[in-house]
């Protein structure tokens, strides 16, 4: 099917604005870097993250909470690390690299400020649960994706805009999927944009691509898996009503379940498990993260002259 000149000018657009990004802080993506070692020194990390007083804030913020046991405050980043462990300061690494973008307005998307990162915070956590579920290699890695999978939708927010009301018809009217709506209207989606703003922040392959296949499983090449539990992370978190908007529910793959392993009888019962976690992710977001919004132009596009 030919490209209408239209349309080639809205994917053109899209492409440019994901060129656009502001670039991963370059503290956090050098911290990232340095924990893809299996040796990385605790002391050194600690001192290159010491330098950012909100990341540096953020650990101990965390490795003081309650979620590590509430044991004697730690007085520095390393003993903070070292309390966290490794894999988990991945997660909060990623967490602070997006939370700003993330609790944005998507006016095209009709969520209000803070509620993609609400969503994405309860899919995270739900995916880190079903990771340990069915015994994946890293559940911190299934918390990240699930935190990131939907970036795509800040980059496609302005080209959503316009269309919005022709969103919903398709979606009420015909039943047809959100997901594949964007492409129809606009010539890509938002999980393949959000895959393009993972090459752009250098993020690892497994996760750039389970952040680009979260809605189709089966095409990610580097773990399956990841894409899947995403996936399903995903559809649970909507179905519960958080980040559910009048575009409805992504229509559920069945292949899920067998890249997962998981038995279709024992789908209602992980749903029900999971209430928790959602709870939790939510009571969580709304303690601490309804308090300051970012500010005018920290948004996720630089700003360009006019």
């Amino acid at each position: 099917m030919t490209t209408s000149p239209a349309a080639t000018l809205v994917i053109t657009a899209i492409y440019q604005d994901v060129e656009r990004l502001r670039a991963m802080p370059a503290l956090v993506r050098q911290a990232l870097q340095m924990l893809e070692d299996p040796n990385v020194g605790i002391p050194r990390l600690g001192e290159v993250l010491a330098a950012d007083q909100v990341v540096a804030a953020q650990i101990l913020r965390y490795a003081n909470s309650a979620a590590c046991g509430g044991l004697t405050a730690c007085a520095t980043i390393a003993e903070g690390i070292v309390r966290i462990g490794t894999r988990q300061l991945k997660s909060l690494l990623f967490g602070v690299a997006a939370i700003g973008p993330l609790r944005a307005r998507l006016a095209g998307y009709q969520f209000n400020d803070g509620e993609l990162y609400r969503h994405s915070a309860a899919v995270a956590g739900v995916a880190r649960r079903l990771a340990a579920i069915i015994h994946y290699r890293d559940p911190e890695e299934a918390y990240a994706a699930g935190l990131l999978h939907d970036i795509g939708k800040l980059v496609l927010d302005r080209h959503v805009r316009p269309h919005y009301e022709q969103f919903v018809a398709e979606v009420t009217q015909f039943a047809r999927s959100p997901v594949a709506i964007e492409e129809r209207y606009l010539g890509v989606d938002h999980a393949t944009v959000g895959g393009l703003i993972a090459e752009r922040w250098h993020y690892p392959a497994a996760l750039g691509d389970a952040i680009r296949h979260h809605h189709a499983p089966t095409l990610a090449r580097h773990e399956p898996r990841l894409a899947a539990l995403v996936h399903l992370a995903d559809v649970i978190v909507l179905q519960s009503g958080v980040g559910l908007t009048p575009l409805g529910v992504p229509p559920f793959n069945e292949q899920v379940l067998d890249i997962l392993h998981l038995p279709e009888t024992d789908l209602g019962r992980i749903v029900y498990e999971m209430r928790p976690y959602i709870a939790e992710a939510d009571q969580h977001f709304k303690s601490r993260y309804t308090g300051s919004l970012p500010a005018a132009g920290s948004g996720l596009l630089r700003r360009t002259s006019s």
